[in-house]
């Protein structure tokens, strides 16, 4: 997408109003999620710094930090604060085809019918531990394509014809190994020795991650069989 177009019609993977949405799938970048305080701001007051906190039942947030930060790079779980940004309702005087305001993502559709967006300027760390059954919604691969786009423009204004097909092709890397990823888990109960099997040898000079863009659907096809569960259809 170009231009004006940079928004796909089909943002998510999944959403639903209740959690938690894609169960088995690791928590990954753009994934939303409910009830979590949200930090508005910290203070001076009576001599001691204090943190602001909007606590609601039905406040939403989304993780956006890219898995490479917020994992480590040594166990691959989360790490102790990860970057959420707030989600409030829709501007009532912004739409599609959702021009400027590039500290906002549109999340049309999102909860009980209606349409918000995310606050990128007010990025908020959380102990990952709180994110526990609290998902209700995965960014599409086009879902994700779309926030990177947001964020980079958001923090250097860089437009993506500096950077031409990047966001999309990170996009599929992250999708296909985020699907991989959510299919070890339903197989195996747990998110630990993924990252040590992708990086295996697949082929004659190449690992799975290195052979997942060419392969990934033989890769997918050989995983589900050796965990003995079928895939979902495409």
């Amino acid at each position: 997408m170009a231009g004006d177009e940079w928004f796909p019609p089909q943002p998510y993977l999944e959403h639903r109003d209740q959690p938690v949405a894609r169960p088995a799938r690791p928590v990954c970048q753009g994934d939303v999620f409910i009830g979590l305080p949200v930090v508005r701001g910290i203070r001076w007051k009576r001599g001691q710094w204090k943190a602001s906190l909007a606590v609601k039942d039905e406040a939403l947030s989304m993780l956006i930090a890219h898995p490479c930060s917020a994992r480590s790079n040594e166990t691959h779980n989360l790490k102790d604060d990860i970057s959420l940004a707030p989600i409030v309702p829709r501007a009532k005087n912004w739409g599609p085809p959702w021009r400027g305001h590039y500290e906002i993502f549109p999340l049309p559709d999102l909860y009980q019918g209606a349409d918000y967006m995310a606050d990128l300027s007010k990025a908020f760390p959380v102990v990952p531990e709180y994110l526990t059954d609290r998902r209700i919604a995965c960014l599409s691969e086009d879902g994700l394509a779309a926030l990177l786009d947001r964020l980079a423009r958001n923090a250097t204004r860089l437009e993506p014809l500096h950077v031409p097909g990047h966001f999309h092709s990170e996009a599929e890397r992250l999708r296909m190994e985020f699907d991989l990823w959510e299919t070890w888990f339903r197989g195996r109960g747990k998110e630990g020795g993924f990252q040590e099997w992708l990086e295996e040898e697949w082929m004659p000079g190449a690992t799975r991650r290195q052979a997942m863009r060419g392969h990934f659907e033989e890769i997918h096809a050989a995983l589900a069989a050796e965990l003995g569960i079928e895939l979902e259809p495409a």
